[in-house]
């Protein structure tokens, strides 16, 4: 239940579970239309999660830890049916790194038990964006070269599937020097089961760039229109928290909206849930309160750049706002 309730708080405290639909827009990037009628935008086949999923509750944008390889920055755009974009979709990805190995599990090659490299979650923003700063996969036999990845409230699975690259750019990559030594995929896309099918280029990332610097790349994701919609807390039991700017550099301050009275905490986590400063704690009337935060931990250190979280909690319930520190 406290998941659950995480999640609606969340939601709520971003603004998404009241967005009104924007009318048709211009296609995100990499949307592609429907085969079918021309209307509407391609929904994402599902597709096997394969044997390497779990889920380590990392709420985090950078999933490299330390693992090697070509860097890769991932954008993907969670669109409906209708081209729009959704917000608040929980987007999981994992994939191998450059020897083939999934971390959490033992394989043949290697024994990553315990580990999490290469793995995260991020909350699709207003556009329905998410952004992974990773590393560029390298393969395994009998798969062409691919990223996983889940679309997801606390309670529901909308979406379970995987992309791939253009084989050009898996041949460019794994010549460079930091995959020389595995050397090619010998499976390219048309071998492969899952991306052999007649449409291939909605389940393949456009990747732009060169392994010296680095490659871009982008995917969007089309769900079914309606399913990722959210039942609102009560006016009496609310519990939002919004942050401003989302972006920041010297301050943030964060708005919290109380249903109830009662006592409540307010701290910043960074992204893997440790708690770095408690800006509040204590008894509240119900009703709205703010309170600013400068980017320094409970020592009155200065925090470095990255991914924080805001979390107001009462009577067990959470909402959560997602700050970011600049430079």
């Amino acid at each position: 239940m406290e998941r659950r309730s995480l999640l609606k708080t969340l939601l709520l405290g971003l603004g998404y579970a009241s967005l009104p639909r924007p009318v048709r827009r211009a296609f995100a990037r990499g949307a592609a239309r429907s085969p079918r009628d021309g209307s509407s935008c391609w929904i994402t086949p599902e597709e096997t999660a394969g044997p390497f999923y779990f889920d380590p509750n990392l709420l985090r944008q950078d999933i490299r830890e330390d693992r090697l390889g070509v860097p890769l920055d991932l954008e993907m755009t969670v669109i409906d049916e209708n081209c729009v974009p959704v917000p608040g979709v929980l987007v999981d990805v994992w994939h191998c790194d450059r020897g083939g190995c999934y971390s959490g599990y033992s394989q043949v090659t290697c024994n990553a038990v315990g580990e999490t490299f290469l793995r995260g979650t991020q909350l699709s923003d207003a556009e329905g964006k998410v952004r992974f700063t990773t590393v560029y996969p390298g393969w395994y036999p009998g798969r062409a070269t691919h990223i996983h990845f889940k679309a997801r409230s606390e309670d529901a699975i909308y979406k379970t599937s995987q992309f791939a690259f253009l084989d050009s750019v898996n041949d460019t990559v794994y010549a460079s020097p930091l995959y020389a030594d595995r050397g090619p995929n010998p499976t390219s896309n048309a071998q492969d089961g899952i991306f052999h099918a007649d449409e291939p280029l909605y389940l393949t990332a456009e990747a732009n760039g060169d392994p010296a610097n680095g490659y871009q790349a982008a995917f969007t994701m089309g769900l079914e229109a309606g399913i990722t919609s959210v039942e609102a807390d009560s006016a009496e039991d609310a519990l939002e928290l919004a942050g401003w700017p989302t972006a920041f550099r010297r301050q943030a301050t964060l708005e919290a909206s109380l249903g109830s009275a009662g006592e409540i905490a307010l701290s910043i986590h960074d992204a893997q849930g440790r708690r770095l400063r408690r800006l509040a704690a204590g008894y509240r009337e119900a009703g709205r309160f703010r309170i600013s935060w400068d980017g320094r931990d409970e020592q009155g250190r200065n925090l470095p750049a990255g991914v924080y979280l805001a979390v107001l909690e009462q009577a067990g319930r959470k909402s959560t706002a997602r700050l970011v520190r600049l430079r």
